[in-house]
């Protein structure tokens, strides 16, 4: 991500015309110029290749002030046989900033602060044999960069292993500060008049020394800050803050059942939770396809964000581009030019126009009548290893060019110092008129090697169970609940994993009400039973009476006699899951009574039968030494208690009087016993005579 920007303050000093006169500087031997501008070539220049058996010294140092750079665009040497060492001054005797063999580029380079010369001594030696095309590189003067250092701290704080670990939607505040070595050297330095800008790999850049951003979503992203100062240089360092979000478990398998259950019955709930495993690789995002209709000069572009490397992370070899392939149909080849561009800006022709003439690329649809109609894309790749020439090269008028990997126009060697994250864009230019296309798609692969390694994490759970519900009559996990209304029955299932983070799943079942049937008492009769009619609540149409409990023995519905004593027992069932039922019992008994009754013993009178009156009721019945029982049932106690007669045998001394007595019960049962009373009067009659009367006559 971060190179040392340089402030471009260009010293040119060139009055007129020269100002836009850029000169060519080959290597010699102990050549030494002062300039801020033109490009530099090996000893063969900007067409050849260098020679053999070389060792050449050259110094550039700046015309009139300031530090020298050197942005090398092209470089191509035998690879470990030729070599080009860069010394940081105006010889050999000053520090080094590198050697390079074969492809691997310098890239940009320059004089460092330290370097009060501000000069580049370039050292070149190649053996005797092969001869490659060499390098270019761009020549400038600028204000050198001073070092920044950043660093960060972090809220929450990363963990023992340096990592921050956190839930979704977990805000991290973000504090930068830098470190300035060389503050005061050219020019001051402080956080004060410096930018922070963070790089969170999840959304735009955040400016500001202190920020606060929220991570929604599961993933590892590495943050990165950037400092710049008041010349417009940036830090090397990279701060690399790796923030893992945890990622939402499975919940996969975790049910209640039986489901449904009838309201009073039991269910369990078994929770599972399976952490999910998270991967960050670099999947290249879609590239998109773009019309190419018919223009004069007109550009079309399409751009792909890549953000798979590290932020450091540039082209420095031109191996590390595998390909850039085109998926396209175009009528006209000579009418194209296209062109690559880096994130930094840098671009590498693929195919010049003019060049190629009316060659076919895929099967193109050529009637200007038809302009929107797509025709077959081919697949073109341009390799950098490819050796069979460029598009222009194979190209033949009217006839579709193979699909295949071709050369590019220039070398891919100028990508060499590209940063590989940022906006990659290819742009493509209709310079003629009557000619159409189509691009369906198109891919820039990069070397797999360079990819940094993935980073992949599974949380733990730490602890897991039920939420407290009070109809969970047992266990832990798996638990037993029995819900207390119908509908449905919820139960919530939570775990906590090694990030601290909270998540958790809830399970329902459907509860179906039972039927509900409404209790008959207990019957008590003589007569034979006529069974009523079946209420209840959810009663299902299936209600009747059966003889033996859930529905079995014999069935007898509303409406039926019964004529014996039995239980019966309600029962009802639905005929769909999950066949909620439920029972109720009650007892009939039919009444078939046997009285037995006796009567007091005999009874004696003297004078009269009133001195034994009859029994007023059963009780005094009972007192006298009476009694009477039933079998079958009937209460022993009679319905009703009579004096049925009383007869006399018409004799006297003795007289015998017959009573008869009968009980009833309840079932109009009926008894009778007699009972005798004997009137016998065995005392003699007394007499007493009135006294003597004197009659005395009136007169006398």
């Amino acid at each position: 991500m971060k190179h040392a920007k340089l402030a471009m303050t260009l010293l040119f000093l060139f009055l007129g015309m020269n100002i836009l006169q850029a000169q060519n500087y080959n290597m010699t031997n102990g050549g030494s110029i002062s300039t801020c501008s033109g490009t530099f070539y090996d000893s063969g220049g900007s067409g050849g290749s260098y020679s053999g058996s070389e060792n050449l010294t050259y110094t550039i140092c700046p015309d009139n002030g300031g530090k020298l750079t050197a942005d090398f665009t092209s470089f191509d040497i035998e690879n470990s046989w030729d070599f080009l060492t860069i010394y940081d001054g105006n010889s050999t005797a000053a520090p080094t900033l590198g050697s390079y063999t074969g492809t691997t580029s310098p890239g940009f380079v320059g004089a460092t602060a330290s370097n009060t010369s501000g000069c580049l001594t370039f050292v070149f030696t190649s053996d005797g044999s092969v001869n490659n095309a060499g390098w270019s590189a761009n020549i400038a003067c600028t204000q050198p960069c001073q070092d920044i250092i950043a660093n960060a701290i972090f809220s929450p704080a990363p963990d023992g292993d340096g990592i921050i670990r956190i839930c979704q939607g977990t805000a991290v505040t973000m504090n930068g500060t830098g470190v300035y070595p060389d503050n005061n050297t050219s020019y001051p330095q402080s956080d004060a008049t410096s930018t922070f800008t963070w790089s969170t790999q999840d959304g735009p850049a955040i400016v500001g020394q202190s920020v606060t951003h929220t991570y929604t979503t599961e993933g590892a992203y590495i943050v990165q800050l950037e400092i710049e100062d008041v010349q417009g240089c940036s830090n090397a360092n990279d701060i690399d803050q790796e923030i893992r979000v945890s990622t939402t478990p499975n919940f996969s398998g975790t049910i209640g059942s039986p489901d449904p259950i009838c309201l009073g019955e039991q269910a369990s709930f078994n929770g599972v939770v399976t952490p999910v495993t998270y991967e960050k690789t670099c999947n290249q995002p879609n590239f998109p396809p773009i019309s190419l209709p018919d223009g004069s000069g007109v550009s079309y572009q399409t751009s792909v964000n890549i953000d798979c490397y590290g932020a450091s992370q540039t082209v420095t070899n031109i191996s590390d581009i595998v390909s850039i392939c085109l998926e396209i149909e175009h009528s006209f080849l000579g009418d194209l030019d296209m062109v690559i561009e880096c994130p930094n800006g840098q671009t590498v022709s693929l195919k010049d126009y003019p060049g190629g003439s009316n060659t076919f690329l895929g099967e193109p649809v050529d009637d200007d009548g038809q302009p929107t109609v797509q025709g077959v894309g081919y697949n073109y790749c341009f390799d950098p290893t490819a050796t069979n020439g460029t598009l222009v090269a194979n190209g033949t008028g009217g006839v579709s060019l193979p699909a295949g990997s071709y050369e590019s126009a220039n070398s891919m060697g100028g990508l060499i110092g590209c940063d590989l994250n940022g906006d990659w864009t290819l742009i493509i230019t209709d310079h003629m008129g009557s000619d159409n296309g189509f691009i369906f798609d198109w891919s820039l692969n990069f070397d797999p090697a360079i990819l940094p390694p993935a980073i992949t994490f599974t949380p733990t759970i730490v602890t897991e169970g039920w939420q407290a519900d009070p109809t969970i009559v047992g266990g832990t996990n798996p638990i037993t609940v029995e819900p207390t209304s119908t509908g449905n029955a919820c139960y919530t299932f939570e775990v906590t994993d090694n990030f601290g983070c909270d998540y958790d799943t809830t399970v329902c079942i459907t509860v179906d009400p039972s039927p509900v049937i409404d209790p008959v008492a207990d019957v008590t009769q003589c007569n034979p039973y006529t069974l009523p009619a079946i209420t209840g609540v959810n009663l299902t149409g299936n209600e009747a009476y059966y003889t033996g409990m859930n529905g079995t023995g014999t069935q007898y519905n509303p409406g039926d006699v019964i004529s014996a004593t039995t239980t019966l027992y309600i029962y009802d069932r639905a005929t769909v899951a999950p066949f909620c039922e439920n029972e109720t019992s009650f007892t009939i008994t039919i009444i078939n009574a046997v009285l037995t009754m006796n009567c007091p013993p005999a009874l004696t009178a003297v004078c009269d039968i009133s001195e034994q009156p009859a029994y007023a009721n059963f009780a005094a019945f009972q007192a006298a030494g009476g009694s009477a029982s039933t079998t079958g049932g009937a209460s022993v106690l009679p319905a009703t208690f009579t004096l049925l007669s009383e007869v006399s045998d018409g004799n006297t001394c003795p007289e015998v009087i017959t009573r008869t007595y009968q009980i009833e019960d309840d079932c109009g049962n009926t008894e009778t016993c007699t009972q005798t009373i004997t009137i016998n009067d065995l005392i003699a009659p007394t007499g007493t005579a009135p006294a003597d009367l004197t009659v005395q006559c009136i007169g006398d």
